[in-house]
């Protein structure tokens, strides 16, 4: 239908709606504003972007700093308007004004030639207009992105700008998918000390996202209410696919349509859209600015509660407020409706009690589907077979979505505690090997340093050389009837040979060489793996295991009598090295300094090739029977296995296992450990002295640096940086039916209490002790607590049999006050029940820490910042979660 007299087409954001004439009139009017050779000092204009009524935007580079930016020129006939003019510059402020990564930001504001400009970053991935042209968005990235762009918007309200002007041509995204608020042309500074605009503020913006306050007034009566129903209006069209009132001819019906006639519900035009975000959307585009949400930020986390599956704050509107609303419009027909509502009052009751009783069946078949997918959850957890953890996540959010339980926390808690092993989808190729240094003595073998700058190479002679930058470092030649084994180190500084002439031989980068051992005699050595500290180096071969010192405070030691069926796996702090010994399924993990045994791992089959992390927490083993596992390193639970036939494994990065899949070719596959190695470590010593009883204490030093568990036979030290006991203390002249226990005196001293006496033990900044001091007891005396100021709370055991508590202030009874109360509660607020470590209080949460294969916890303690939870096993197995990071990673995921 044809305008009528002196009413104006509307325009759109849609090209194919819009007429052919005016087209040709937008068109003409551009033209005749086009900015010829637009010039800007530091700018080089490299094409156009987009125009309107007002300015330009082309897309330049940007001088100083060298970036391309987006560059917005006010039109020249516009220039020498003041009104104009003033609000091209409140457009620079508000925007300037603005830090938010939901709004663009402006790098600089200018003006040339009397052509003011400003610059702004460039927004390149398009607009939301053009993706809302091939269609509707899926309904949760419409409620994703409405939450980002609504507090965008919010923010610029929270800094007295409104943008009056919100429309899908007006959100930007970046290339990273974010969306951004743009255009802030008909934007009006609400701070007391601004003049608003006149003249030109009876008419702007885009009719179809223009509230009913604003087409039935000014655009002087807009508000924060009238952002908010843009919006609306915003996330109508990404639900339906179409503006609230469509269809309209001209902007007399439309803004008539927009002031009187209601919307329809986004669930009505499509059954798919959830009835709870209509509502929302709904509220947002109620007539009357009173009725909307308060702010955007509300209708952002009305959205988000959506998201989450936690009921809105939002109403749908009832059928008695509708009524009353219809019949203030409209009271003529009020009475006829009035009379039909009593002839169906009688159905509405019967109906009332149906819906009922379809409601309770609905509410019993979430729960049960809720209390399932938790299960499924819980058994992918349990079973750990490859890509476990997305399987489970997938179902917790599912739960999650239905209702938001401590339950559906916990398990993700637990979830995030226990690798995953996924494939990643690149195969990785070994780099080029260098230019054939010695035609006359080609290359057999090839072997780089970690950083690639580095090559052993094994030449046809025999001879075994060292090439750095083109460069030989030595050149060896082996033992007559054996051949030369090399390892060099991760940075590339040193490198070792053996079965040379000379023996094993230590070389570094400048060529100077030492003997470390002279191997004469010994048995063939098959590798040779420098630790990643390049502190020693592991010999293997058919003789067994040698570890010799590279650095003067290293220590040498063997293990001999079995043969090494593979190379050695250092951890990547070197503290630990896993080898494979002898015919036996299983691997052993043992101590750097001394070769003492740390944990021993049962395998599948006997293994072919091995890998440590970084702290020696995680072992994998590729095994002859083809299969290839992750285990705990300090107790052997298999975290996840998997048929594949690897040549070799190490962990490239942390969280990066790199296995070799065809060693002539280095052709390399990563996978990737799925797990947040700050939220949770492990670690476990075979003790290294009699100590078999069960764990039954632990304690934080205050400083958190130090680990102190006690058993009935022994107390021992822990490092916690280094994830390793320093220390084991005997305790003798135990009696089997009393708890020996223990405390920190402040940082450098701990105080043991054994049945028949009390020792103070000072300990040093390694976690070293000294000499053993007894203290004098007092008969009857029994130490229940010492509180972090250093007083003991004790209890005092009379000749009658009667018991006292008392406070020894700073340990000394002759300072003693009597106390009728136990001691307080240990501010760790913590407990160890069901075998699960339960926190109370971490950032306003209580958590429930489950340990991926425990075999009981004894006891656990909190460090005094509450970033840190430690616990012990019965089997003096400790595990540390960072509990910070760990509410941190579930908030940040939803749950």
């Amino acid at each position: 239908m044809a305008a009528l007299p002196g009413e104006i087409p509307i325009m759109s954001d849609s090209t194919e709606s819009r007429t052919p004439d005016a087209d040709f009139f937008m068109a003409a009017l551009w033209d005749a504003a086009r900015p010829a050779g637009v010039e800007i000092p530091g700018y080089e204009i490299l094409g156009e972007i987009s125009r309107g009524g007002m300015g330009v935007v082309y897309h330049a580079r940007q001088e100083r700093p060298d970036r391309e930016v987006a560059l917005k020129v006010l039109l020249p006939q516009f220039a020498e308007e003041p009104e104009m003019l003033a609000r091209f510059q409140l457009e620079a402020r508000a925007m300037a004004a603005l830090d938010h990564p939901g709004i663009l930001p402006v790098y600089e504001v200018g003006e040339s030639d009397g052509m003011p400009y400003f610059s702004m970053r460039l927004a390149d991935g398009g607009t939301l207009a053009e993706r809302l042209r091939k269609g509707q968005l899926p309904v949760r990235d419409a409620a994703a992105l409405m939450i980002q762009l609504a507090r965008a918007v919010h923010h610029a309200h929270q800094h007295g700008v409104l943008h009056r002007d919100l429309k899908p041509g007006n959100f930007l995204f970046m290339e990273d998918g974010r969306a951004c608020v743009s255009d802030f042309g008909l934007a009006k500074l609400t701070l007391s000390d601004q003049s608003p605009l006149t003249r030109t503020e009876s008419f702007f913006g885009t009719p179809h996202y223009m509230p009913p306050e604003v087409a039935t007034g000014s655009v002087a009566d807009a508000t924060v209410a009238g952002d908010l129903y843009s919006m609306g209006a915003v996330l109508y069209e990404c639900l339906t696919g179409r503006r609230p009132h469509d269809g309209k001819e001209n902007v007399t019906a439309l803004l008539r349509a927009i002031a009187d006639e209601a919307v329809q519900r986004p669930e009505e035009i499509s059954k798919s859209i959830p009835r709870d975000l209509s509502v929302i959307c709904m509220k947002a585009l109620e007539r009357s600015p009173r009725d909307r949400y308060a702010t955007l930020e509300e209708f952002a986390s009305d959205i988000e509660r959506w998201l989450q599956g936690r009921p809105i704050l939002a109403r749908p509107v009832g059928a008695m407020e509708s009524a009353w609303r219809w019949a203030c419009r409209h009271p003529l027909p009020a009475t006829l409706v009035g009379a039909l509502v009593l002839v169906s009052t009688v159905g509405g009751i019967l109906l009332s009690i149906s819906h009922a009783q379809r409601g309770a069946a609905l509410r019993d078949a979430r729960a049960q589907l809720h209390r399932s997918l938790i299960e499924q959850a819980r058994s992918e957890r349990l079973l750990g077979n490859p890509g476990h953890s997305q399987r489970a996540m997938s179902r917790l959010r599912k739960a999650a979505d239905i209702s938001k339980t401590d339950e559906i926390r916990n398990e993700v808690a637990a979830l995030v505690s226990r690798p995953d092993l996924l494939p990643r989808p690149e195969i990785v190729h070994a780099p080029k090997v260098p230019a054939e240094p010695l035609p006359d003595d080609p290359v057999m073998e090839w072997k780089p340093s970690a950083d690639h700058q580095s090559w052993l190479a094994w030449h046809e002679s025999g001879a075994v050389r060292w090439w750095r930058d083109g460069h030989a470092i030595t050149n060896l030649d082996p033992t007559e009837g054996r051949e030369i084994e090399a390892g060099i180190s991760r940075d590339g500084s040193r490198a070792v040979f053996a079965e040379t002439t000379a023996g094993v031989v230590m070389v570094d980068a400048s060529g100077a060489t030492r003997v470390l051992s002279n191997e004469a005699g010994q048995a063939v050595i098959r590798f040779v793996d420098i630790d990643p500290t390049s502190r020693r180096v592991a010999l293997t071969g058919p003789n067994g295991l040698q570890v010799l010192g590279m650095a003067g405070d290293a220590g040498s030691w063997e293990r001999v009598g079995e043969p090494a069926r593979c190379a050695v796996a250092w951890s990547g702090d070197g503290s630990r090295l896993a080898v494979a010994l002898g015919d036996q399924r299983e691997v052993l993990v043992l101590g750097a300094d001394e070769g003492h045994e740390c944990a021993k791992i049962p395998t599948s089959a006997i293994s072919e090739h091995l890998a440590l992390d970084a702290s020696g927490g995680l072992l994998a083993a590729a095994t002859a029977d083809g299969m290839m596992a992750i285990h705990d390193a300090t107790d052997g639970m298999v975290f996840s296995s998997l048929h594949h036939r690897s040549q070799g494994l190490w962990f490239e990065s942390p969280g990066v296992l790199r296995s070799r899949l065809d060693e002539d070719r280095g052709v390399w596959m990563d996978w990737f450990l799925e797990r947040p190695f700050e939220v949770f470590q492990s670690w476990w010593e075979k003790p290294r002295a009699k100590s078999n009883e069960l764990a039954s204490c632990a304690k934080l030093s205050p400083d958190g640096r130090h680990l102190l568990t006690v058993s009935a036979g022994s107390a021992a030290l822990w490092s916690v940086a280094g994830r390793r006991q320093t220390a084991l203390i005997p305790l003798e002249s135990q009696r089997v039916d009393d708890e020996a226990s223990g405390w920190w005196l402040g940082n450098d001293a701990i105080l043991l209490q054994v049945p028949g006496g009390l020792e103070r033990v000072p300990v040093d900044a390694v976690g070293s002790p000294g000499k053993v001091e007894g203290l004098d007891r007092v008969p009857g005396a029994k130490v229940l607590e010492v509180s972090a100021k250093g007083d003991w709370f004790v209890q005092v055991m009379d000749e009658e049999g009667g018991t006292s508590r008392q406070v020894w202030l700073g340990g000394d009874p002759s300072k003693s006050e009597t106390a009728d109360l136990s001691p307080p509660p240990s501010p760790d607020l913590i407990e160890v029940r069901d075998n699960q470590v339960h926190v109370s209080g971490n950032k306003g949460r209580a958590l429930c820490l489950t340990i991926p294969n425990s075999t009981g916890l004894a006891a656990a303690c909190m460090s005094a910042d509450g970033s840190h939870v430690m616990a012990v096993t019965k089997d003096h197995r400790v595990i540390s979660w960072r509990v910070d990071a760990l509410s941190d990673t579930l908030d940040a995921a939803g749950f």
